[in-house]
């Protein structure tokens, strides 16, 4: 899965091979984690990103500031669909899909 992460006028560029992992903030004992930072408005654990059955999900987990999904917030709403060109906003970072393919490398580009 490929997801640009833009966030005050820098970007960088995920290529991940995980099938679940954790959007939010690094720390101690963290799970598989797309690291937000320096976001100040991304929680631990923010939302969760997965596929299953050839589709990819995702899901706010009850962070403070929530999570948007094609600009309509999904905290506690459960699970929602993911799809190429969508855009999800945690806090001040904005992220976009650009592949669900999977790829052999969990890589940060700049």
């Amino acid at each position: 899965m490929r997801i640009v992460c833009s966030y005050r006028g820098s970007e960088r560029t995920w290529e991940l091979s995980e099938n679940d992992f954790v959007l939010g903030r690094a720390h101690e004992n963290s799970p598989t984690l797309l690291d937000l930072s320096p976001g100040k408005k991304i929680s631990r654990v923010h939302a969760r990103l997965w596929r299953e059955d050839g589709a990819a999900w995702i899901e706010d987990r009850q962070s403070l500031h929530g999570t948007f999904l094609n600009n309509v917030e999904i905290r506690g709403k459960g699970r929602r669909k993911i799809q190429v060109g969508d855009a999800s906003v945690a806090g001040d970072t904005t992220l976009r899909v650009e592949s669900l393919e999977s790829h052999d490398l969990f890589t940060q580009t700049n």
